[in-house]
């Protein structure tokens, strides 16, 4: 290979790997954002203790839910520039 095709096929490497991290990453989102609806589906009982290390939300699950499949719509997109 000349250099300038040793360029491209390095070029394009590291366009893969980048893509490969995003895809990676919207897998994890996607699943936090499934593991999310799902606590937030089950409810707690009155009286029972707030887990005060998770954010709370106003609005509950289905607002956590659209907001963050709106991010990964918007990630996803980008995945597939």
């Amino acid at each position: 290979l000349n250099a300038a095709a040793e360029e491209q096929v390095t070029r394009l490497q590291a366009q893969l790997k980048e893509e490969q991290g995003r895809r990676r990453q919207a897998e994890r989102d996607f699943l936090e954002l499934m593991t999310s609806i799902e606590e937030q589906g089950e409810g707690q009982p009155q009286g029972s203790s707030v887990d005060l290390t998770r954010p709370q939300v106003p609005g509950g699950a289905a607002k956590t839910a659209s907001q963050r499949l709106t991010q990964l719509q918007v990630s996803a997109g980008m995945l597939g520039q």
